[in-house]
């Protein structure tokens, strides 16, 4: 069973419409969906008191297959994005990202905050990205390719696609593997990052480092990075009674096919009637760093 592609992410949000009203007027969503999350659903979740709330899939018109989910959770006012474990940001692939950086900057009662300012990637200088936040707590990396041929990021001619989720791992090397065997991933090596938007979220300083690694998946522009939240004072996600995680809450990744057999990967399976599933079966699992995951069989 392996990870083919991102299909889906997740925002736990308690403004369901603002947020996807704020991300179809700065990064051209389209809602394809509008309707409750069923019973179903939150039964395969293992998390009963989603059942009815409000719940938005989002896709651009250039990757209508590769969404944004925003289901309705309970305010959370302790909540700080970059300071528990679990997914941490969601990475969309954008052309003009300085046309949308000044927006952003110019708009001082936007839903978003900026993070991170534009700037060139290290190891990929043709890659440039910045942050941002919206209005609760979930973190979006915005992310453009300045030039043409082959290339980590999506193609797009305006706003393209989900591409990178991002893991804050309280032990990087045990996330690491556990991914790379449960779903046949190539473990590339753990190295020392200066990302700015963690550091300076931590209170750090310019030349503090934390250890990074990146897995891609079998689907080319696709991949999981992880980042070891090594900072003391990080916590496991908190959430409440019966909901999902808040912010960046979960990921969805499409597979081949389920596989049940297996004792080491324990699946709570479904079939659940939402929209985002279009009759697909569906298994939920939380990984090593508490992140909430669902693994989408393709039809076959």
């Amino acid at each position: 069973m392996q990870l083919r592609r991102i299909r889906s992410a997740t925002v736990a949000t308690p403004c369901v419409d603002a947020t996807a009203s704020a991300l179809s007027a700065l990064l051209e969503y389209r809602i394809r969906d509008r309707s409750p999350v069923t019973s179903e659903l939150a039964a395969l979740w293992r998390a009963p008191a989603m059942a009815g709330r409000g719940c938005i899939v989002l896709s651009t018109d250039e990757y209508p297959d590769v969404s944004l989910r925003l289901v309705e959770v309970s305010p959370l006012p302790s909540y700080r994005p970059f300071w528990s474990f679990g997914w941490n940001s969601f990475e969309i692939s954008v052309a003009g990202l300085d046309e949308l950086f000044g927006r952003l900057r110019d708009e001082k009662s936007s839903f978003f905050s900026i993070r991170g300012e534009p700037h060139a990637l290290r190891a990929y200088p043709s890659i440039r990205a910045m942050q941002i936040e919206g209005r609760s707590g979930e973190i979006y990396y915005l992310t453009e390719e300045t030039a043409s041929g082959v290339s980590p990021v999506p193609p797009t001619s305006r706003c393209g696609r989900l591409f990178i989720t991002v893991l804050g791992a309280p032990a990087i090397e045990q996330a690491r593997d556990f991914y790379a065997k449960q779903f046949a991933l190539q473990a590339r090596p753990i190295r020392a990052s200066s990302g700015q938007v963690v550091q300076q979220a931590w209170g750090g300083t310019p030349d503090g480092t934390h250890p990074i690694t990146l897995l891609p998946l079998s689907e080319s522009a696709n991949a999981i990075e992880m980042n070891g939240y090594v900072r003391e004072g990080i916590v496991s996600r908190i959430r409440s009674d019966g909901e999902l995680p808040p912010g960046n809450s979960l990921v969805s990744f499409e597979v081949d096919h389920l596989d049940l057999q297996r004792e080491d990967l324990p699946l709570t399976v479904g079939s659940p009637s939402d929209a985002l599933y279009a009759g697909c079966r569906v298994g939920f699992f939380v990984g090593p760093a508490g992140e909430w995951v669902e693994l989408i069989e393709r039809r076959s």
